[in-house]
């Protein structure tokens, strides 16, 4: 059972108690190899554990220091990027993203040339969410601007401008101009080294691990990110801020734009740039999620109240233990569970 208000006052020695007794249970009941949160309050991080195994076969415990697939949590740390250089004047929301490309990204679709970064970040581009196949076709599949539709092929779009406009690969440009910055150490678009060590291999709904590769050679701004929860919250803390900035950090201005609705999806849910947004009994929120099929993620924070959490899992039923793990952390009611891509999969698992 969710909490209706949020929880701001609970010491953390009976937060801690309470999650170390109940979180086990959930993961066993859903199985649920491994999982770890960060928890934020009064824009800090308040505590950070892992439970569970990396490996359901050969073992290896979570910690805060496990690295997972981020999966959508990709998008908004690719839009904060894309408004920092908007804010700096060397990109413009607004223009084409054809004007920023020597090629077309689609050819003979007139509707290709009103596409923007706006468009992109706020999943209102017309693009789908996956072309069929690496290789296979893409069609705008409704006009630019039109409505609500999410896209991971978008922001992989828009990267393409990205990359031509800033002259190195998405990676590098990010790793220097935020995940340094900000004190992302173990993010990254591709894979690292180090990585061989501390990721939390992938299992299916059955909890069978996954074959493990090195994922991710290609970068891909709305899907290839790997972190883990300390890393994100870091991120999640800059985005509760209400300060200036700096040379690397956005303004209040652009944050605010970034949490600002750009098209509504249901009466509680919209998004914005980069980010989906709730109105919760308790006020707005920001959250995400993702799902890379073994990896399942999410993400949720109140930015006036200043307290927030990060849940990234290694299994296909991730999913299943967020929406009670939200309840008994931070608290509220939160419409963003009820979200149709979010629900589908949670039907799916069922």
């Amino acid at each position: 059972m969710t909490q209706s208000a949020l929880l701001l006052d609970t010491s953390l020695e009976d937060l801690r108690a309470s999650l170390l007794a109940k979180i086990p249970q959930l993961m066993a009941a859903a199985t649920i190899p491994g999982l770890s949160l960060a928890i934020v309050r009064d824009c800090d991080v308040l505590w950070a554990e892992g439970f569970g195994c990396k490996h359901a076969v050969t073992g290896g415990a979570v910690t805060p220091d496990t690295v997972f697939e981020g999966a959508s949590f990709s998008k908004p740390v690719f839009a904060y990027a894309v408004l920092k250089l908007c804010e700096t004047g060397n990109f413009d929301l607004d223009t084409p993203l054809t004007e920023y490309l020597l090629e077309p990204y689609i050819p003979d679709d007139a509707r290709l040339g009103l596409i923007t970064a706006r468009h992109v970040l706020g999943h209102t581009s017309g693009l789908p969410n996956f072309r069929a196949g690496d290789k296979g076709d893409l069609r705008i599949e409704s006009n630019p601007g039109e409505k609500f539709g999410y896209s991971t092929e978008g922001y992989f779009y828009l990267q393409q401008a990205i990359e031509r406009v800033v002259g190195v690969p998405l990676d590098n440009y990010m790793r220097h101009h935020l995940f340094m910055p900000l004190g992302m150490e173990d993010s990254s678009y591709v894979w690292m080294n180090h990585f061989d060590q501390t990721v939390g291999y992938g299992h299916d709904r059955e909890g069978h691990p996954s074959t493990f590769k090195r994922e991710h050679k290609q970068v891909k701004a709305g899907s290839s990110l790997h972190t883990r929860p300390l890393d994100f919250a870091r991120f999640l803390i800059e985005m509760m801020a209400v300060d200036d900035g700096d040379n690397y950090r956005l303004t209040n201005f652009n944050r605010q734009k970034m949490l600002t609705a750009h098209v509504g999806v249901s009466e509680r849910i919209s998004w914005g740039l980069g980010r989906g947004l709730e109105e919760t009994d308790c006020g707005p929120a920001l959250w995400h999620w993702g799902d890379m099929g073994t990896y399942e993620n999410f993400t949720v924070a109140f930015r006036e109240q200043r307290i927030g959490i990060v849940i990234m899992t290694n299994g296909a039923n991730g999913l299943k233990v967020c929406e009670e793990i939200v309840g008994a952390t931070i608290g509220g009611k939160h419409p963003a569970f009820s979200f149709p891509m979010m629900k589908l999969k949670k039907e799916e698992n069922t």
